[in-house]
């Protein structure tokens, strides 16, 4: 009598990760017939979809209105059938989403984008995704942060039980109240902030989708020009298969400029994180910049995922610096899984910044580029400041492969801001 994985096995629309799950169990004998998986099944959603699946006895699925696919559990029996459907064009595994954590405003050049020019990213709004946010000072000025929303314990209240997404907020908009040697790339940017990942710093490919989702229906609301995303999971082959890919491809065509960590996985090459695999968003890689002011000595970090792309794309976009970046510490919990409500906490400055490394660190240092762009010109396109940013980069070297990629220069991108139609 056949397994299930056999009945399976060659089905061109079943994911390789789900197939490995089940050979797994079907090897050490944990197979059976109600055994259940976390998948995302992609197919457009009907009201005769959504009977179909209440026959097979498929319950709580969770529909994604703009992204054709639905998330749920289902028994081996269940995707025996739902493989064979012709309307449903895919079924994968729910991927794994963690963080990329493994003199920045110098080392860029946005101090004199903000002393010489004036841009501060004042008016323009960028989006987190992470693990919160920490009630700082130097994030607690009026209208800085304009929403949040928690998508792990449904939270209203502004919190952060991990830190890092504290500190990536810190780097894109920090005002530097505290110290202003710390102040972010574009301190006077808005804020809208998605907690899509735990304590430890992990999520699910289901709850990305939600918070990208979310940010679909919510960006004219909050007029969300920018993404910074300094979370990944593992690329796959077929690049139209990939749900959070089409999320922020579509955010892109809506007028957001996504940037991407592209992982810590270097220096091997083909290690590039999913989303910042798509071609369309900017995927952004860590610089080290070696502690020091000058950008002659800076190179690509070794720890930096390489590209190509499964699919052949050159990756990454853009290089930022990302080794020893100090910004933002979280508010220590009075109680677990609680942070206070007051800013006392803050009052030794020392106590009130951190560093990090990785591409993580990286990729918001980019989206603070892209805000003081966007208030010199809001007409900027998410193609455009993309060309923009990648003419406008200081080549620095990588090591390891004897190529050179560019390194984001705020002050360059700032002078070729120019009015009139764009070209380069």
């Amino acid at each position: 009598m056949l397994s299930f994985f056999d009945l399976l096995q060659g089905r061109e629309n079943m994911d390789e990760s789900l197939l490995q799950a089940i050979a797994e169990d079907d090897l050490y004998h944990r197979l059976s017939p109600e055994k259940t998986y976390p998948v995302l099944i992609h197919c457009p959603k009907t009201r005769s979809r959504s009977s179909y699946f209440s026959r097979l006895g498929i319950q709580d699925l969770f529909p994604y209105a703009y992204l054709d696919a639905y998330f749920g559990r289902v028994n081996c029996r269940q995707l025996n059938i739902l493989s064979q459907n012709p309307h449903i064009s895919y079924i994968s595994l729910n991927r794994q989403v963690k963080i990329l954590l493994d003199v920045t405003g110098s080392a860029v050049l946005s101090r004199p984008v903000r002393e010489n020019y004036g841009y501060t990213g004042k008016g323009v709004t960028v989006a987190v995704i992470d693990t919160g946010i920490s009630p700082h000072p130097d994030l607690s000025s009026k209208g800085k942060v304009l929403a949040f929303q928690d998508f792990i314990k449904g939270t209203k209240t502004p919190y952060d039980d991990h830190g890092h997404g504290t500190h990536v907020a810190g780097i894109v908009s920090g005002s530097g109240s505290l110290d202003p040697n710390y102040k972010g790339i574009a301190p006077d940017s808005s804020l809208v902030i998605l907690k899509a990942l735990d304590r430890k710093g992990r999520s699910s490919e289901s709850l990305t989708l939600t918070a990208l989702e979310w940010l679909i229906r919510n960006q004219k609301k909050y007029q969300i020009r920018v993404l910074s995303l300094s979370i990944g999971t593992s690329g796959i082959k077929n690049q139209n298969r990939d749900l959070i890919v089409r999320a922020v491809n579509k955010l892109w065509d809506m007028g957001v400029v996504v940037f991407a960590a592209c992982g810590n996985d270097g220096p091997k090459q083909r290690t590039i994180a999913s989303p910042a695999v798509s071609p369309k968003i900017i995927g952004v890689g860590a610089a080290d910049h070696k502690k020091t002011y000058v950008r002659t000595d800076d190179t690509v970090a070794d720890f930096s995922s390489r590209g190509p792309t499964i699919q052949g794309y050159p990756k990454p976009d853009l290089v930022a610096p990302g080794t020893d970046i100090v910004s933002l510490k979280a508010v220590p919990s009075s109680k677990k899984g609680e942070q206070p409500h007051d800013l006392a906490a803050h009052v030794k400055t020392q106590d009130s910044y951190t560093s990090k490394t990785g591409t993580s660190m990286a990729a918001p240092v980019c989206a603070g580029v892209a805000a003081l762009l966007l208030e010199k010109d809001p007409g900027l396109t998410p193609d455009e400041i993309k060309k923009i940013l990648i003419h406008t980069a200081y080549p620095i070297p990588d090591p390891v492969y004897s190529t050179e990629i560019g390194m984001i220069d705020a002050e360059k991108a700032i002078q070729a801001v120019k009015p009139g139609p764009f070209s380069f």
